[in-house]
């Protein structure tokens, strides 16, 4: 536990953040404390005060998602613009080893982090106008789309924020947090009673209310951007989420715009919900290894987390569905295979289903008709060897990684699930993008 730990007992001299790598927790010793209250006072001041303040807790040397993302954005600015781009360009080149050839990113918490994306644009339209930018999407928090509306005549003189880069933008809400640490949002209580530290009868956390994501719509329509994303996870922040959809549409239909909407995570839909998304034209983007890793909630949701992310039910119900890992970790292969080995056979997907939604998927949903072949185009292609075929096949590390969750968690041994990527990403040998070889393993 985060709260046992006195983190001045780490490191004293320097101020030091400790966050979750799923951005729904962290902590600090006393000098990042303190920083982290002096940027709330300057920054957040009408926000702290507000009657409904800030959904979130800070409990001495801890916190909770709220305040994690906030932490992030004083950590970023303190950092070099540049250096954080440099970072981006090195994740890019992982990526491509790894066969992904185009990104999502669907969320930038700070100023320093857009400044970073636009400059890695800028860049790489003067060096590569051939190749297209392989972050194909980018969703703004909320505070970086409000400063964004004040700053975008300096930057679009700069030669920054070009009409390209805003075709690539986006606003992303927040209905809930997440279930490990109790704050998605649940239509019935949690059955471990607190022991999250919230009180009896918790139901999880509103995290972004309605005229809020009104408000930052209306803002991102003036801004000419025509997408929305929404991170729901628990049934009644899916049903906020598909409520914020369809506001979207409304508003951007009488804006003169085509609205695009889409549904993070979508773990723990009703059959309602999935034929609310159905009939309102909405993407759900599922994070499938989420379907497999959290079976070791069910202390939180008992049998219910057999039914997290319900893949098969998406595709039977004619919701278009892509595959997403949401950096958990940063694998596609690894997605591929957890959606082909959910943890309720009939959820399962096979091969090809789950190959083409964390793949082409994403392009049918850009309308950049990536992923579609045609005579004379220039595709991406990844050359693996057969046994790629056999890994994705396996699906004993996820029989043995259920069986180890099911157990009661004195008695769990260390989940070593994640050491089946390796397997998969082995049989990787080439990469071509847009026609071009951008990793060659057989080199090396």
């Amino acid at each position: 536990s985060m709260g046992a730990i006195n983190f001045d007992d780490v490191e004293k001299e320097h101020p030091v953040f400790f966050i979750d790598r799923s951005f729904h927790g962290g902590a600090g010793n006393n000098k990042a404390m303190a920083l982290l209250g002096k940027h709330l006072k300057s920054q957040y001041s009408e926000r702290i005060q507000k009657p409904v303040p800030f959904p979130g807790r800070i409990k001495g040397q801890v916190f909770d998602e709220m305040y994690t993302w906030i932490a992030l954005e004083l950590v970023e600015s303190f950092q070099d613009v540049k250096d954080i781009k440099e970072k981006m360009e090195s994740d890019v080149e992982r990526y491509l080893g790894q066969g992904v050839t185009a990104v999502h990113e669907l969320e930038v918490m700070s100023w320093h982090e857009l400044m970073a994306y636009m400059l890695f644009h800028k860049e790489w339209k003067e060096k590569s106008r051939e190749q297209a930018f392989p972050v194909r999407q980018i969703f703004l928090d909320e505070r970086v789309l409000q400063r964004l509306a004040k700053e975008q005549d300096a930057l679009a003189k700069s030669g920054l924020f070009t009409d390209d880069f805003r075709g690539l933008l986006g606003v992303k809400f927040f209905a809930d947090g997440a279930i490990g640490c109790e704050t998605a949002l649940m239509n019935d209580a949690y059955l471990d009673h607190g022991t999250g530290g919230h009180a009896r009868n918790h139901h999880g956390r509103i995290v972004t209310r309605v005229k809020e994501a009104e408000a930052a719509m209306r803002q991102a329509l003036r801004l000419g951007l025509d997408k929305v994303a929404t991170h729901a996870i628990g049934d009644k922040a899916i049903a906020r989420a598909i409520e914020f959809a369809q506001r979207w549409k409304d508003m951007g239909s009488k804006g003169g715009i085509d609205p695009k909407v889409r549904l993070e995570h979508f773990e723990l839909p009703t059959p309602q919900s999935i034929r609310d998304t159905a009939g309102i034209g909405a993407w759900v983007s599922m994070q499938a290894n989420f379907g497999v890793e959290e079976q070791v909630y069910g202390d939180r949701r008992g049998e219910r987390m057999r039914l997290v992310c319900p893949h098969a039910d998406m595709t039977n119900e004619g919701i278009p569905m892509m595959l997403g890992s949401d950096g958990m970790p940063k694998s596609m292969l690894y997605v591929v295979w957890s959606a082909m080995h959910h943890p309720d056979p009939r959820q399962r997907l096979d091969m090809i289903s789950a190959m083409t939604a964390a793949s082409a998927a994403a392009g049918t949903y850009e309308g950049s008709g990536r992923g579609v072949l045609r005579k004379g185009s220039q595709i991406d292609v990844v050359v693996a060897t057969p046994d790629i075929l056999a890994a994705l096949e396996n699906g004993k590390p996820a029989d043995e990684y259920i069986a180890n969750a099911l157990k009661p968690s004195s008695e769990r041994g260390a989940p070593k699930i994640r050491g089946h990527i390796g397997a998969l990403e082995a049989g990787i040998t080439k990469v071509f993008r847009q026609g071009r070889i951008v990793h060659d393993a057989t080199k090396k």
